[in-house]
């Protein structure tokens, strides 16, 4: 009988977590399911590891030398029987009711072809990640970051063999958010607000691959601004890989017009071409710009001036609250910046 979802694990050296990762899918409350597990060539404990649970679901694959992280799962995706794909990485946890749940929401929502979750991180800092839930808000943050977490995914089988999908091999890092934006131009996206996977991050996650990923981001932004008519210089593509990732190279007046300037020619090219629900890509874009600005808070005043006379602000309303909250952030900011630098 075919399974009506298929796991698919792709195993690297991973035998630190490997048992409370796997045990994690085997606890599941739902139950109708294969679970592929390719072996990508470890020369640790991990193949023993994986063959010491005696359950028929498990499919050990093992490739016969490395291939790399995004050939692996593109043979799993391949392989999968069922008509539903979760992806679950080696070093994570799914919570006992992650399967039951994203299948139901995928029975209920047929015209979605893709669904993630939140995740709660685990190591020295625990936090919630939020994603946006609908597919409009998903498909405009696509321009930005990747709002879909690959661990957390539930996807269609029958959308990714019509439209031939799969993970970028040529990408080191960023072959999820790749694979993303292709399949925003066939489906329709969703994200679970709930909490389904602990997700472990490592410390080398985190710095090793930085570069790769500056590249290959640039690379899926560059693709997308296309769509809204713009062949970026590469001063352009580097300033919004900046906006994208807070990572200024100055925080100054000058970066706060630029960023101005970008946000609204994005805004404004996309109603001529309309790629984006004009709305909603006006209120992503709005909140990028007030993320900015809290980011470059040090001129006070004079930042929440710019901010609310700026035309991607109009008809924005914030409560008053936010108001109070986005007024001290700049207070603070000027303070401080006071304290290191001086008043000139």
């Amino acid at each position: 009988m075919i399974p009506k979802v298929s796991v698919v694990m792709s195993v690297y050296n991973a035998e630190k977590y490997l048992q409370d990762s796997i045990q994690s899918i085997l606890n599941q409350t739902y139950k109708d399911f294969e679970f592929l597990i390719i072996d990508d060539g470890s020369t640790d404990k991990s193949v023993e590891m994986i063959e010491s649970f005696k359950d028929s679901r498990i499919k050990l694959i093992q490739n016969e030398k490395n291939l790399g992280v995004s050939l692996s799962r593109n043979k799993a995706l391949d392989m999968a029987a069922g008509k539903y794909i979760v992806t679950m990485d080696a070093d994570d946890i799914s919570l006992p009711e992650r399967i039951a749940q994203q299948v139901e929401f995928m029975d209920s929502n047929p015209e979605v072809g893709i669904c993630g979750s939140w995740m709660k991180t685990l190591g020295k800092k625990s936090l919630i990640i939020k994603y946006p839930k609908n597919h409009e808000r998903i498909k405009c943050h696509l321009l930005f970051y990747s709002p879909i977490a690959n661990p957390t995914t539930i996807a269609r089988k029958s959308i990714i063999k019509q439209y031939n999908l799969g993970y970028e091999e040529g990408f080191l890092v960023a072959h999820d958010y790749y694979l993303w934006t292709e399949m925003s131009q066939h489906t329709f996206f969703a994200n679970i607000p709930e909490v389904l996977l602990l997700y472990r991050q490592h410390a080398s996650q985190l710095t090793a691959k930085n570069e790769a990923l500056n590249k290959e981001n640039i690379i899926i932004w560059k693709k997308q601004l296309n769509k809204l008519k713009i062949d970026p210089t590469n001063e352009e593509i580097n300033f919004h890989n900046s906006l994208a990732t807070r990572n200024y190279l100055f925080k100054d007046i000058n970066t706060l017009e630029k960023a101005e300037h970008w946000l609204y020619k994005l805004q404004i090219l996309n109603e001529e071409v309309n790629v984006y629900n004009k709305d909603v890509f006006q209120e992503v874009l709005l909140e990028r710009w007030l993320t900015i600005c809290k980011d470059i808070a040090k001129y006070g005043v004079w930042t929440w001036n710019i901010f609310w006379n700026s035309p991607l602000s109009k008809n924005f309303n914030l409560s008053l609250n936010q108001k109070l909250k986005f007024l001290l952030i700049l207070l603070a900011g000027k303070i401080s910046y006071y304290k290191i630098y001086g008043s000139g």
